[in-house]
């Protein structure tokens, strides 16, 4: 079945009575509530166990990087105003300020493991409007998801950010539904909160904006009804949002880095998002293909089932990235740049497995085939993430100092973020060692005993031997590799001694 058929042969349910629901099998609600609560409660724990296992391993750069920023002031009010880097996530950056983090604790990614557990919570409720198997397939799909994983068992604020979008959304339509001031107030807090967990909730917002227009306009029958209800919704939300950009957006410094090419990201991001290779190739552009015409499919139902989320899913994950595409950071574009769009494409998908399944024999085959398709990648995705993590840093550091003998340790580095990373889990050598890294240099320096050398790609494969600025070889001691969505692999290399032929002293 083709996109543009699903898309025919799909409806949206205006009500649980829809003609649809005659097609679900006929149960008591008692008996209905416990089987598919108790499938729910399952998926939720085997989720938090995944992650619970992702977050455990070294801390990596950006990470590192969040922890030195919150140090650097007095009081946790100034990270809201004086450290204006696209690496202080601010939530994130105050949890750390005021527990601080020893590169093997688990306390410094627990608000993303929660929040990260909680999204799955949310995304059932979610997609509960369209019925329990839409409610099922929300819950498995961001469970299982090796992008929400990933990002969910680190200490920046990706997950934060999604928790809160989805939550959000729910309040603002519960708003919509009562009027109620505290719904209203709830909706502001849960805005806020996003935007101080990263800015990327920007994607949400707009397609909140987008949906809370077309359904405020149907309700509100005159134009200056809308107007008014429209500034109840987002009066506050947007003056704090203008008040945080002057205050802590505004001249923001961009933390270096490679730049990607943007259609390489985007293709990334797109079969990642359903289970897909990471890595450039034909499958992984047919990959991102079928999911595109996957998500523009569901949302074509919703627009002629006559819901107005077709206007939420379209402008956030769809739309508001094409911001990034015009301005396009100067670090360049990241897959975690899309936490966002990449889960609110899961729950337009689960709403495309739910219609998938009411549509006979053929259909239920193609959903439950689509599921176990998704569900297999991000396995496959998760047993690359198990081989390295976001890097081996200590690992690195240990071997450095057990395969030397003096008491001074001199190890020349490649960039200044391997410096970064190397001089904080230098902290976990033995009192009687230090370790003393150099200045970054393209090349070691004629006192370096070590040499590192870090890169994104763990296809790639580092040179066997270099020269120093003098020509003396360091030959590859060790590699130390990470999983490829966050962190470096590390390339040791170890200065060959004279008289020597493996550098060993």
């Amino acid at each position: 079945m083709v996109p543009s058929q699903i898309s025919t042969s799909m409806q949206t349910p205006a009500q649980p009575s829809s003609p649809h629901d005659a097609a679900r099998p006929t149960v008591s609600l008692a008996s209905a509530i416990t089987v598919w609560h108790v499938a729910i409660a399952f998926v939720i724990v085997m989720a938090a166990v995944i992650r619970l296992w992702a977050a455990i391993g070294d801390l990596w750069l950006d990470e590192i990087w969040s922890y030195g920023l919150a140090n650097l002031v007095d009081s946790p009010w100034k990270i809201f105003t004086q450290i204006r880097h696209d690496n202080n996530h601010h939530l994130m950056s105050v949890w750390i300020y005021h527990l601080g983090i020893d590169g093997r604790s688990l306390v410094a990614r627990a608000p993303s493991l929660v929040a990260g557990i909680g999204t799955i919570l949310l995304a059932a409720q979610f997609a509960r409007r369209w019925g329990q198997r839409e409610m099922l397939a929300a819950a498995v799909l961001t469970a299982n998801s090796y992008v929400m994983i990933n990002y969910s068992s680190e200490a920046r604020g990706y997950a934060l950010a999604g928790f809160f979008a989805i939550a959000a959304f729910l309040v603002l339509e519960r708003s919509l539904d009562t009027r109620h001031k505290s719904h209203f107030a709830l909706f502001w807090l849960l805005v806020v909160l996003g935007f101080l967990s990263h800015l990327t909730f920007l994607h949400f917002y707009c397609g909140a904006l987008a949906w809370s227009a077309l359904r405020s306009r149907r309700e509100s029958g005159t134009w200056r009804k809308w107007i008014a209800l429209m500034a109840r919704c987002h009066a506050v939300p947007v003056a704090f949002l203008i008040a945080f950009y002057f205050s802590s957006v505004q001249g923001m410094e961009i933390g270096g880095g490679d730049r990607p090419s943007t259609i390489v990201v985007i293709l990334k991001a797109m079969s990642l998002a359903v289970g897909g290779t990471p890595r450039p190739s034909t499958d992984q552009l047919l990959i991102a293909f079928l999911a595109t015409g996957g998500g523009i499919a569901a949302i074509v139902s919703l627009f002629r089932g006559k819901s107005e989320l077709w206007a939420l899913f379209l402008t956030t994950i769809y739309l508001s990235p094409l911001f990034l595409l015009i301005e396009q950071p100067r670090s360049g574009l990241f897959v975690r740049y899309f936490y966002i769009n990449i889960l609110f494409y899961l729950l337009l998908i689960s709403y495309l497995l739910g219609r998938l399944s009411l549509a006979g024999s053929p259909g239920t085959f193609a959903c439950l085939a689509l599921t176990a398709s998704i569900m297999a990648g991000n396995v496959s995705r998760l047993r690359e993430f198990s081989d390295g993590r976001r890097g081996e840093y200590l690992a690195a550091v240990r071997y450095i100092v057990d395969h030397s003998t003096e008491p001074e340790v001199e190890v020349g580095v490649d960039h200044a973020r391997t410096r970064l990373v190397l001089h904080f889990y230098s902290g976990s050598m033995a009192a009687n060692r230090t370790l003393k890294a150099s200045e970054a240099a393209p090349a070691p320096s004629p006192q370096d005993e070590w040499y590192i050398t870090h890169q994104e790609n763990p296809a790639q494969q580092p040179a066997p031997e270099i020269q120093d600025t003098q020509g003396e070889t360091f030959e590859l001691a060790q590699v130390f590799r990470h999983s490829g969505l966050s962190g470096f692999d590390w390339a040791l290399y170890h200065r060959v001694l004279p008289g020597t032929t493996d550098g060993t002293k």
